[in-house]
Parts: structure tokens; C-alpha cells; sequence
């Protein structure tokens, strides 16, 4: 009896044994899967190239100026009518100048701003070609008592007054041959520049002791004595004190 009961079992575990492998080895039916498009990327936007640094002169040479006489057509029509030539009726004579026209001072002919305001900073400036027999005297390039440019013979020397008299000495300056000056204050310092380098500076305590002068271009504060005779150009004013770069930008290109 119990042989067969044996025999019934494993004939069952056969059975379901088989029947675990066919089943195994039917075919397995697929769903067919639709392909997913791919979303699309958007590109990045291409990066601009970077900017050029301007430099700092880069449209700004102009900011703060009060005058500019680049004398480029006649000096009757670049000199503002604020300006005028002394004595009345003495030469000033177009001629050639550093950049196109310059404006030729002879025979006590001299520009005067009748009121120039003296800031805390400021800047002059301008290009001078002395005659040759400019050397032998002494002149005042630019004078509005106590502040200006002077020259002794050929030498240059600037001058400024903060309740002290300050004196600062340049270079000598060749005749027939152009020399450009610019003499900066502000920040406790006067500066000389020429030909667009530091030539040197001196320690000032504050602003101009006076809020206001008359300004010679070409003779003494007075208008009558020490004439400068040469030619002029590209005279300047600011109200601030321009930096070491916007001074070569001034001896490289001028006014523009």
C-alpha cells in the first residue's frame, strides 16, 4: 500500500515538474512599446564677447572744461566773446599750429578772460612755440596774479597760491619747437606736466586763495608787460584737475 501511494506521488511531482518547464518554454508575448521623442534641447545663447575696457578719457575729455580755443579756423571765430584780444586792435595773427591752426601773439598782442572762476581743482593747459628771440626775455604764458605760467628766458616755471605763494620750476623749452604744458591742482597737490609726462609736483594745502581772477593769455596779469611772442594752441580750462592719461590724450589728439 505503500509503495503505491509512493509510486502516485511521484508520478504527480513529475507531472508538475514538466508542466512548470512547458509552461516556461512557451513564448513570451511582447507589448510593443511606442518610442518616446526626445524633447528637444534648446540651445544656449552664444555669450557676447566681452566689452572693451574703455579707457577713461573715452568720451569724456570734455567733462569740466570751461575753455577751448583750438584756434581751428580764425581766432574771431573760436574765441568766445568772454574773451578778448588786448590791447584793442593788436595783431593776432592765424598761423600754423600743432593740430591744424594755432593763433600767433606778437607785438604786446595778449588774450584776457575777464572772470575766471579759481576752483579747488583745476587744470591749464596749452602748446607754445616761442620765437627765437623769445628766449632773451623773460614772459608770462598764462597769468592771473599768482596762478600761471612763466617763462625766464627759456626756462618754464608754474606758480599757485593757497594763502602761500607756491613755485614749482620746469624744463627749459626749445624755440621754434613745440612744447605742451599743463599744470593740474586738487587733492594737495599742484602738478607740471610737459609733453604729456610728470615733470613735478609740490605739496599745496587747499583751494586757490582767491575765488576769482582775470586771466592774461600771453602778458602779465596787468595786460602791458611781458608779452609772450610765438604761437599758441589748444589752450585749456578745467574745473577739475585732470588725470596723467587725459593729459596725453590732450598732446596725442588735441581737443577731440
Amino acid at each position: 500500500m505503500m509503495n503505491e501511494v509512493r509510486n502516485i506521488a511521484a508520478v504527480g511531482l513529475s507531472v508538475l515538474i514538466l508542466a512548470g518547464c512547458a509552461e516556461r518554454s512557451k513564448p513570451t508575448s511582447r507589448v510593443p512599446v511606442k518610442p518616446v521623442a526626445a524633447k528637444p534641447v534648446a540651445a544656449k545663447p552664444a555669450e557676447k564677447p566681452a566689452e572693451p575696457v574703455a579707457k577713461a578719457v573715452a568720451g569724456n575729455i570734455a567733462y569740466r572744461r570751461v575753455l577751448a580755443l583750438p584756434f581751428t579756423d580764425d581766432l574771431a571765430n573760436t574765441v568766445p566773446s568772454s574773451l578778448s584780444v588786448r590791447p584793442a586792435g593788436a595783431p593776432s595773427i592765424v598761423d600754423a599750429g600743432k593740430f591744424g591752426s594755432g593763433c600767433r601773439l606778437e607785438k604786446g598782442a595778449t588774450l584776457c578772460v575777464p572772470t575766471l572762476p579759481m576752483t579747488a581743482e583745476g587744470t591749464w593747459g596749452l602748446w607754445i612755440r616761442p620765437d627765437a628771440k623769445q628766449a632773451a626775455s623773460q614772459a608770462r604764458i598764462m597769468d592771473a596774479n599768482a596762478y600761471g605760467f612763466f617763462l625766464n628766458g627759456s626756462k618754464t616755471s608754474i606758480a599757485y597760491n593757497d594763502g602761500k605763494s607756491v613755485g614749482l620750476p620746469g624744463p627749459d623749452v626749445p624755440s621754434e619747437e613745440w612744447t605742451h604744458l599743463a599744470m593740474t591742482w586738487g587733492d594737495g597737490a599742484l602738478k607740471l606736466y610737459v609733453n604729456g609726462e610728470l615733470h613735478g609736483q609740490r605739496v599745496i594745502k587747499g583751494a586757490p586763495m582767491f575765488p576769482k581772477r582775470k586771466l592774461f593769455i600771453g602778458s602779465r596779469w596787468t595786460g602791458s608787460t611781458l608779452t609772450f611772442t610765438g604761437v599758441i594752441d589748444d589752450v585749456v580750462i578745467y574745473r577739475r584737475a585732470i588725470e596723467a592719461e587725459e593729459v596725453k590724450h590732450l598732446v596725442e589728439q588735441g581737443l577731440r
